[in-house]
This record gives C-alpha cells, structure tokens and sequence, in this order.
C-alpha cells in the first residue's frame, strides 16, 4: 500500500486552513446579500420616484387641462357679451364692442342715473359709465293697542303689522338692449317691544293674571291679530239650600175611576213607618270670589237656605238638618 502519511501535526494544519476557508466563504455571502439589499432598497426607491412623477405630470396635466377649458369658457363668454348690457345679482354689467354699444330702457317706477345725470327712458351705455338705480320707497308702520272688556275679565292686544316693500332689479341674461325690470319682496314689521308693552299695561293698571306666553307670541309674531295677555278669574258661584229626600214620596200615578168616568190623581203608595227619615236639608253652599286683571274682587252671587213649612206627623231632628217621621202611614 503507498501513499503519503500525514502526521498530527499537518492534519492540524489542514483543518485550521478548511476553517478559514469557510469564514471568508461566509462572510463573502454575507457581503453579496448586503449589496442585493441595497441595490434592491435602490431600485424601490427608483421606482418610487417614478410612480411620484408620474401622478405630479398625471395632475399638472389635468391641472391644465382644466386651466385652458376655463380660459376658453371666458373667452366664449366674452364673447358672447361683447357689445350686450344684462343684470346679474342685482346688478347692472355691460361690454361694448369696436362696432356696436347696448342700450337699456328705464322701466315706469325707477330711477336711473348715468354718471350723476337722472335718465328717464332709453340710452346707450359704454364700460366706463357710473350707473346707479334708486326705486321708490314705499313703507306702513306698524301699530298695536290693548282693549279692556266691559267687565274687565280679558285685556286683549290688537297688533296691526307694518311693511316695507323692497324693490330689486330682475336679472336678466346678456342682450343687445334690455327693458330693466323690478322685482319686490315684502317685509313685515312688527313694532311691538316688551319694555312699551310693561309699561301700557302699567298705565292701564292691568297687573293680575298675565298671560306671559301670549305675550311672547305677539312680540315673535308676523301677522296681524289679537291676543289675549291677561286673564281674570270668574267667581265660582255658590249653590242655595235644598231637600235630598229619602225616597220618591211624589210620583204620582193616574187612575182612572169608574163611577165618576174621570181621572183622579193619587199619590204613590210609599208607606213611611213611625222615626223613618225623610229626607235630609242641606245648608247653602257659599261661592267663591274671582278677581279681574287689575286686580279688583269680583264677588259671587249670594245664596240662601230653604224654607221649609212641615205638616202634622213631621218632625227635625239633629239641628235641624233631618225630617222623621212622627207617625206611620202613607206620606202626602
């Protein structure tokens, strides 16, 4: 058998070799996938910036886009108002052209002025004309009042609402001539304030049963009406003395008898035994005083007690206040 012998020593040496050899291997790798990570981090970036690019053109072309349809939309409406007079938001615009001006007619009502000068029917207007329009003022104040009934039960406010008409040129598209228009709008008015109010109804000495809610109501109101702030309070009437009796001792019946071929009227057959009670008195019920809205009492009507007048076999008993009987037998 030849072949070469290794001694310890140069196994050793081998091994340590082979080690080394792969420690440079590993961190040869290690290295290589640094810089695939960088170049791939790189190219994300590169990307990146490209996809940026492309939505900012993306935008700035639609940017433009929009841009120019603006300028050409003005300049079609330039030119769609050139040498035309219209009425925008109240308010009077014209464009002259190198061949043609517009004019405007004043309607009946309003007054129009050209650079300081009233203008009363027709006229050619340019760019540089001041035009001012003043429309008539047509103005009712409002009013109100307060009205105590006879009785002084009720205070009613009448409140009477005031306008203002408010006169505004109609808008109107771009024309060759235009024939100005008004257009109005009401607006209410209603006076009415919390503190003047007080102080009539202070004067007039209404300072009992206020109705604070009406009051409320008539001050927010915008149509004219009544209102009713202060109430009085109605006496409760009282009730006069009266019998409650113990049974119906007067229903009477209609017989009809046969020797005398006539009718005859008979009270019921409603026996009483000897203490029944009859029937109880009740004393008057007083009524109770109300008051108006300044104040002053308004009594209740008076009340009285029954009279009563008691036939034989009848008696009172407990002050007074009950009928007995005294005597058994039928009660007529």
């Amino acid at each position: 058998m030849s072949g070469k012998k290794l001694s310890k020593g140069n196994k050793n040496k081998i091994e340590i070799k082979t080690g080394l050899n792969l420690s440079k291997t590993k961190k040869s790798q290690e290295k290589r996938e640094r810089k695939s990570k960088r170049l791939l981090r790189l190219l994300g970036e590169k990307f990146s910036l490209r996809k940026k690019w492309k939505e900012e053109d993306a935008i700035m072309a639609k940017d433009y886009r929009i841009r120019k349809t603006a300028m050409e939309i003005e300049e079609q409406r330039t030119e769609v108002q050139l040498g035309k007079v219209w009425v925008k938001n109240g308010q009077i615009y014209c464009k002259e052209s190198s061949a043609h001006y517009p004019t405007i007619t004043v309607s009946e009502g309003m007054h129009f002025y050209k650079n300081g000068k009233l203008v009363k029917k027709t006229t050619v207007l340019s760019e540089k004309d001041q035009l001012r329009v003043n429309f008539p003022n047509e103005r009712k104040e409002a009013s109100w009042s307060i009205q105590l009934d006879s009785s002084k039960m009720e205070a009613i406010l009448n409140v009477e609402m005031g306008y203002q008409k408010v006169y505004y040129l109609k808008d109107q598209e771009p024309s060759t001539h235009l024939d100005l228009q008004m257009e109005t709008k009401l607006k209410i008015i209603n006076s009415l304030q919390a503190t003047h109010l007080d102080q009539r109804m202070k004067e007039l000495g209404i300072n009992t049963g206020i109705q604070r809610q009406e009051i409320q109501r008539a001050l927010n109101a915008t149509e004219s009406g009544q209102f009713i702030i202060a109430k009085g309070l109605e006496p409760i009437q009282g009730k006069d003395g009266w019998v409650e009796w113990a049974s119906e001792f007067f229903d009477f019946s209609h017989l009809r008898s046969k020797e005398e071929n006539g009718i005859q009227h008979l009270a019921s057959q409603n026996f009483v035994q000897s203490g029944q009670l009859i029937g109880t008195i009740h004393p008057p019920v007083p009524g109770k005083a109300g008051y108006s809205v300044t104040g002053e009492s308004i009594p209740a009507n008076p009340t009285k007690a029954i009279q009563l007048q008691l036939g034989k076999g009848t008696d009172l008993m407990e002050q007074g206040s009950k009928i007995v009987a005294l005597l058994g037998g039928y009660f007529l």
